[in-house]
């Protein structure tokens, strides 16, 4: 397959001055506009202070309701903190209760208990251990 040269350089050439051709205008309609937008404000300087003043009450209100939503924000979690101190107290009272357990209480039954690879008798007294191997040749 032999590659034209020539015919690459004209298609370059083709691309570059449209290019050039697209970027002046393009630049031209920007001049323009900014022209007009630049006599625009001259002939009606009104109403380049109220769209100021506009924007200024906009953000005044804005600062005004984020500092509200701060102030609800910290109250929350004054409200909150309150119900943790609450909730903690509760905790450390039901702590302070101590149950009093039977001298002799049921024994629960023994039972096999996997940890690992290893067996182990869990439950009941040494005697029911003991009977529960014998029964199941442990």
């Amino acid at each position: 397959m032999k590659i034209n040269m020539e015919r690459i350089e004209t298609r370059a050439q083709i691309v570059l001055n449209r290019t050039k051709r697209i970027s002046k205008s393009a630049g031209n309609n920007i001049h323009k506009a900014g022209k007009k937008c630049l006599n625009f404000v001259e002939k009606h300087p009104e109403l380049i202070s109220i769209i100021t003043l506009v924007y200024i009450s906009l953000l005044t209100n804005k600062n005004a309701l984020n500092q509200k939503w701060t102030n609800d924000l910290e109250d929350t979690e004054r409200v909150q903190t309150s119900d943790d101190s609450t909730f903690s107290e509760l905790l450390q009272e039901e702590q302070a209760i101590n149950h009093i357990y039977p001298d002799e209480r049921k024994s629960p039954c023994v039972h096999l208990y996997h940890l690992g690879e290893n067996t182990f008798v869990r439950g009941g007294t040494e005697i029911e251990k003991e009977e529960f191997r014998k029964e199941n040749n442990l």
